[in-house]
């Protein structure tokens, strides 16, 4: 038995150090994230003290430095953006950013579907559907549309309009269902290319879910600042197109003609079009025009965009960038050496200002790696009439370049050396595996299934405001000090302890966890975790207890340690599993706040058993052998008489009991039936309220004012934009 209990105290500790190592490396990338937000914070706070333009100069100046340092490797090989995503996501309501809703556009993937040539009556229902949903605010606009294509062709047969979605002759029933379904692919398939989109962007731990109303995909991204940036990314079209290329020495001409425009223009800042660019060429590029810094780039598509650039350059010229950046070291004056990410702008040839090949041309697309020339790629397969197409294209440009692009931007240029054919290609490039993954993905869902539009958004701040999560964290210091504190009072100083450490370890554990699954920290988590510290003070109480019985039963302290921690077990290990239970079910159905709330007492009630059952019994094997640990007794004078030969006759009392018992039941069902609940705005709905200030307000302190104003009703206050204007929720 003591080998056992022995070999069992080896594997605890052995698995007990694993987890602290592997919670000191994820949680170091928060704390690296936080010192370089910092820096940037201060960078931002000198540059808007110098422009005097408040928030605005301040964002720019902070993203700028974000962008700057986003491919610099600033901690153990990894990159400031790895970095991020590898450290505690924090979630919208404690860190702010933009709340977006987009509707996919479910007639235009109707549309999209139908052969409905020569059909009058199929646009006018789609357009009545259109109509009717719109102005009852319908989820099911593909009932509308059947409803009123039947009404306008009551012998009509919409398998046939559908014929390559739905067999000939199937029921209108099995018509309308197939259609459903096609539509909730279509929509998920625009999630995809959003999700991907954001990645890139590099948003850390976005929320990107499918709402219940057809078409509607809610996006929820912490900490995001380029919010412009961010509605154009979310509003273009994911268009794969396939260009033939144009060598830079046949435009040159043209070039130099706009840069010389440009320099001699009086309106003008003096700088010609070379001016903005590192690099002029690429010797081992024949279409690349120049290098540039992404803050450059903007200035260079503004130029592109304008009417001198129009009137001077081809007009089958059509310039983009490449999507991965080249990765230089440059030598700043006030940093030192640092790694700068610079972009190629690539010539590409129109054909009546339209691609060789575009649409929705790939069926499959996969991601792999190349052990013999050691990089990733994507494979993908077209279509059969893209496949005939290209075959042509790559025929017609042998030894020349072919540009694969995708939302305007370059994702490969190969050298076509033979013809293609078969519509199998592969886009090769510096990627690495999730890139390779991402970009598989992305030509797989080819572009949007319909058009978006953004209905709704919203930058806002943290939830509780700034201030009043100061309050909270400190509030949490408070309770568990005095948690440690009445541990000791209550057991003794070295029991205290123990458990004491046992919670820290909670703690630190429960949060490297999160950290290494990439889960974003919410409010609702918080609570979660908190609920998980109390459960893991239940079990040290239950074996402490255990402890002082087997004490009292005349047992040495060892034994009575051994055996409290042996039958305190079963109902500790009953209690966590039932709580578990209820935590993945709250995970699998749950959404948003719930499962955050689920995430975060899954894993803390998992930890907690380790550190109450195994850590601290650990703790107390190896000290037995010191003098100290042989006068335990659990108790002190505090604690040693209380409830101690405590008599009550619970039988004699039954009646009373019961009559109290009946009377409480009563008051409740007669409240319940009478009041009902006091739903939440979650439940009820409401109404939002944007206030603008003159001046920065604190939206803890216009919270409590406002409350005692709406007769009990909820009410939430959360920043928009910047500290003077806010948002006020309330279901009143």
């Amino acid at each position: 038995m003591q080998s056992k209990g022995t070999l069992g105290s080896v594997v605890a500790g052995v698995i007990a150090i694993f987890l602290v190592l592997i919670c000191l490396f994820y949680l170091s990338f928060t704390v690296v994230t936080n010192h370089y937000e910092n820096k940037a914070d201060e960078y931002a706070l000198a540059e808007s003290a110098k422009t005097g333009n408040g928030s605005e100069s301040y964002r720019k100046a902070y993203s700028e430095y974000i962008k700057n340092i986003a491919n610099e490797k600033v901690y153990l090989g990894y990159t400031f953006n790895e970095v991020q995503k590898l450290g505690v996501g924090l979630g919208l309501d404690l860190k702010g950013g933009m709340n977006v809703t987009l509707q996919v556009s479910v007639p235009d993937i109707l549309r999209s579907m139908a052969n409905a040539e020569g059909n009058p009556y199929f646009e006018q229902a789609v357009n009545n559907a259109d109509s009717i949903a719109r102005a009852t605010k319908s989820n099911d606009f593909v009932d509308i549309f059947c409803d009123q294509y039947r009404k306008l062709d009551p012998t009509g047969d919409l398998s046939v309009v559908f014929k390559d979605q739905v067999k000939r002759g199937e029921s209108p029933e099995a018509v309308r269902n197939i259609l459903k379904q096609e539509v909730k692919d279509r929509v998920s398939s625009s999630t995809n290319v959003l999700r991907t989109r954001i990645d890139q962007f590099g948003v850390v731990a976005p929320n990107i879910q499918e709402l219940e109303k057809d078409g509607q995909i809610l996006l929820e991204l912490p900490g995001v600042k380029e919010h412009d940036r961010v509605r154009d990314l979310l509003k273009s079209s994911a268009n794969l197109e396939f260009y033939e290329t144009t060598p830079v020495a046949e435009i040159q001409g043209a070039l130099m003609e706009l840069d010389n425009t440009l320099r001699n223009d009086s309106t003008g800042n003096g700088k010609g079009f070379f001016d903005y660019f590192i690099q002029m060429g690429n010797p081992y590029n024949r279409i690349g025009v120049g290098n540039a810094t992404e803050t450059a780039r903007d200035t260079i598509n503004a130029i592109l965009a304008s009417a001198t650039a129009k009137r001077i350059l081809p007009n089958n010229l059509k310039l983009a960038w490449e999507v991965k950046p080249e990765i230089v070291q440059i030598n700043d004056s006030v940093r030192g050496k640092r790694n700068m990410a610079i972009y190629q702008l690539v010539a590409l040839k129109t054909t009546n200002g339209k691609a060789a090949l575009s649409g929705d041309v790939v069926t499959t697309a996969s991601n792999d790696y190349d052990a013999m020339q050691g990089g990733n790629y994507v494979s993908m397969t077209m279509k059969p009439e893209a496949a005939r197409q290209w075959a042509r294209i790559t025929a017609a440009n042998l030894n020349k370049q072919v540009a694969i692009v995708l939302d305007n931007q370059v994702y490969s240029a190969p050298n076509v050396s033979s013809v293609i054919e078969g519509g199998r290609s592969q886009i090769t490039g510096n990627f690495s595996t999730d890139e390779a993954k991402d970009l598989a993905n992305v030509l797989k869902s080819g572009k949007m299934a319909a058009k978006v539009d953004i209905i709704s958004d919203t930058v806002i701040g943290p939830s509780l405001g700034q201030q009043a999560i100061e309050d909270g964290l400190w509030s949490f210091v408070v309770a568990l000090v005095l948690l440690m504190i009445f541990m000791m009072a209550f057991y003794g100083v070295i029991p205290g302890l123990i458990a004491n450490l046992g919670l820290m370890f909670n703690i630190f554990f429960t949060f490297g966890i999160l950290a290494s699954f990439q889960a974003v920290l919410t409010l609702s988590g918080i609570a979660g975790i908190v609920l998980a510290l109390g459960m893991a003070v239940d079990a040290n109480v239950l074996i402490f207890e255990r402890a002082k019985e087997e004490l009292r039963a005349g047992k040495n302290v060892r034994t009575a340690i051994a055996d409290g921690y042996a039958n305190a077990f079963s109902a500790i290990f009953d209690s966590n599993l039932t709580s578990v239970i209820t935590g993945i079910i709250l995970l699998i159905f749950g959404t948003g706040p719930i499962k955050g709330f689920a995430t975060t007492l899954i894993i803390g009630i998992v930890v907690s058993f380790f550190t109450a059952v195994y850590l601290t019994r650990l703790v107390f094997i190896f000290g037995a052998k010191y003098r100290p640990f042989e006068k335990l007794t659990f108790t002190t004078g505090l604690s040693r008489k209380m409830f101690t030969d405590t008599k009550f006759n619970f039988l004699g009392a039954r009646k009373v009991s019961l009559m109290v018992c009946l009377a409480f039941v009563a008051v409740i069902l007669i409240s319940f039936f009478t009041r009902g609940l006091n739903q939440g705005i979650d439940f009820s709905g409401g109404r939002n309220y944007v206030v603008q200030f003159d001046h920065p307000v604190k939206t803890h302190e216009l919270q409590a004012r406002l409350v005692p104003l709406f007769d009990g009703a909820q009410v939430s206050v959360i920043t928009i934009d910047d500290n003077t204007k806010v948002r006020i929720s309330t279901n009143y």
